[in-house]
């Protein structure tokens, strides 16, 4: 088995989703199917773990499954032909701005001050 492939219980144990929950989101296209090893067991890449977890955060945030569909394929597509770096970093923002949601939902009463220079406004806060 490739060390840098992970299974099905691995990736639902990083994400938080359960397996049943990971092989229903690749059913209906949310996730695209995984390689398979020779007996068949799904191995996920670093892309697909990071994949899952979009759309479980995507999920926690109440978005229905359309919705989810339509992000991971701006997500997808916006980055084909982006450098490495930017390509990272383009992924790495949404998902940072979720984590920070998460964990501080008083964050979605700031306000975005932009008067030449765009800063958040934190009085609101």
């Amino acid at each position: 088995m490739d060390p840098d492939r992970l299974t099905i219980g691995k990736v639902a144990e990083r994400v938080g989703i359960p397996p049943k929950t990971l092989r229903y989101y690749e059913e209906v296209g949310l996730l695209p199917p995984p390689a398979r090893s020779p007996g068949g067991y799904r191995l996920y890449s670093e892309l697909d773990v990071r994949r899952a977890d979009l759309v479980g955060r995507a999920r926690t945030l109440g978005m229905g499954l359309d919705e989810i569909r339509t992000l991971v394929e701006f997500v997808t597509t916006s980055i084909n032909g982006l450098s490495c770096r930017t390509a990272h970093n383009a992924i790495r923002a949404p998902s940072v701005l979720m984590r920070t949601l998460l964990t501080k939902p008083d964050w979605l009463t700031a306000t975005v001050d932009c008067d030449g220079e765009c800063r958040i406004n934190t009085d609101a806060m």
